[in-house]
């Protein structure tokens, strides 16, 4: 205290947010909840001092993104604003505290945003004249990989698949699409975002917005980046989605057929990023969306540029890809290992939606049932097949012969599969899956009963064939709607 240092981080950090509430309360202000940036400031200073500066008005027109960047990213200042609105003001985090300094220490910090302002207002104004047709016969300037061409030829590629994905989705066709993937990546040439690279998106924007496009092509090359992780608010406005959505997708299979693969130490190309964008948007909005047909496109579109395929499997292995970023997003979500297990690989089939239905369905049955209830007897009749497929090495399929049933449990068992097995069926191929549940729990009782009188190792060959092709068929059933092997408990 005497020396006016500060020990424990922690509280440096509480420290600084007190002063900076403090400063916004008094100006009747509020103040961005940026964590990251306390935590950074509570890193810099020894004794936090907050102090209130101005930003001089002139600078207040460029646009509050560029106004934010300058003061937080490069300042390390907090900003302050006016309901929505960024205020003409900031609190810098001082290391000293001497009243007398105060104004010197204000001044010089004035004096330090001023002149970074002023370079950001010159870039800005410089990227507005030019404009977005400008920039956007200029793309080809940019590579975007060594092995996948320049950007110019990536924004083709995005034009295309965001026209199908928007065809796909929303069943017509839209002219925003068009120019938003026209012009989604042409600010990353505009002096702005070189100089401030946080702004791309930002800066294209804010000029489609001064040359007259409308809210959903200025939304779109402004969120399209979007999500860049598990917290960032996701894409909902369909445009924005079918550029979001076919800008990922061309990432991960241009950079996968590139060679390039995220590890355990790194993952310089996003790629991880991207799968988690696509499965957020998908879910998040509750497309139906099969994302095996969008790889496939992608992959012809790199071809028709004259992009070689370096890679036989490069779908499988994307898709593979997506299902393990699939499962660790719903394990950190919450959902259990077992269920996720048993959903999750009817991925395979491109709709990632119906793999959600899945699990919501499985979660809310056992729930409602319990795992004894609604699955003792799959699980019986599962483990029974399991012994003898293994012992006769052979998997049982086909249809058992009513003919051979001895027992009045078997044919009703089976009458009763019939019946389940089809409406189950058609459940699911409306995505009705809380339905086909439902059929699934009128088993129960017709299978507690056949174990209860029929003995399904028959000493006649035929007729334990039989039974036993009626247990796969009871297993059929239950995996139509999901693994339900993979389902824990007793």
């Amino acid at each position: 205290l005497k020396n006016k240092v500060m020990l424990d981080h922690d509280q440096r950090k509480e420290e600084i947010i007190k002063q900076a509430n403090k400063i916004a309360t008094y100006q009747k202000l509020s103040l961005s909840n940026d964590q990251s940036l306390y935590q950074e400031l509570a890193g810099l200073v020894e004794w936090p001092h907050a102090l209130l500066g101005v930003i001089d008005k002139k600078y207040m027109a460029l646009p509050s993104k560029v106004l934010e960047v300058s003061i937080r990213t490069h300042q390390k200042y907090i900003s302050l604003f006016d309901k929505n609105k960024i205020a003409p003001n900031f609190i810098v985090i001082s290391n000293t505290f001497a009243r007398e300094s105060e104004n010197i220490v204000i001044e010089g910090n004035q004096r330090v945003l001023k002149a970074r302002l002023s370079d950001a207002s010159f870039f800005y104004n410089n990227d507005c004249k030019k404009g977005l047709e400008f920039f956007s016969e200029n793309l080809s300037k940019i590579v975007f990989h060594r092995d996948l061409g320049d950007m110019s030829m990536k924004v083709e590629r995005i034009e295309l698949l965001s026209k199908k994905i928007y065809s796909d989705i929303y069943d017509s066709s839209s002219n925003s699409v068009d120019d938003a993937a026209k012009y989604c990546k042409v600010d990353l040439l505009s002096e702005t975002v070189t100089e401030f690279p946080e702004l791309q998106g930002e800066i294209g924007s804010n000029i489609a917005s001064l040359e007259g496009f409308n809210d959903e092509v200025v939304g779109a090359i402004r969120d399209h980046y979007s999500p860049q992780g598990p917290n960032d608010k996701c894409p909902n406005e369909p445009v924005t989605i079918s550029i979001a959505l076919a800008d990922k997708v061309d990432s991960l299979i241009g950079f996968y057929n590139a060679g390039e693969r995220a590890t355990g130490s790194g993952d310089q190309f996003g790629l991880r990023r991207s799968a988690l964008g696509i499965i957020r948007i998908i879910i998040e909005n509750d497309l139906k969306v099969d994302i095996n047909n969008l790889f496939l496109f992608s992959v012809d579109s790199f071809i028709s540029q004259g992009v070689g395929i370096n890679i036989e499997n490069i779908i499988e292995e994307v898709q593979a890809f997506i299902e393990s970023r699939l499962t660790s997003f719903l394990r950190k979500r919450g959902d259990k290992h077992d269920i996720i297990s048993s959903a999750v690989p009817f991925l395979s089939s491109g709709d990632l939606s119906m793999v959600i239905y899945r699990i919501e369905a499985i979660k809310e049955c056992i729930l409602s049932f319990g795992v004894k209830d609604f699955l003792g007897g799959y699980k019986r009749a599962s483990n029974i097949l399991s012994i003898e497929e293994k012992r006769d090495k052979l998997t049982y399929s086909g249809e058992p012969s009513q003919e051979l049933f001895e027992f009045e449990q078997e044919a009703k068992l089976y009458d009763i599969l019939e019946e389940v097995s089809q409406k189950t069926y058609d459940h699911i191929s409306s995505g009705k899956f809380r339905e086909s549940m439902a059929e699934l729990s009128l088993l129960k009782n017709p299978i507690d009963n056949f174990f209860e009188y029929v003995k399904v190792n028959s000493s006649d060959k035929l007729i334990r064939k039989n039974r036993l092709q009626l247990l796969a068929k009871i297993r059929n059933t239950f995996n139509k709607v999901a693994d339900f092997s993979k389902i824990e408990g007793t």
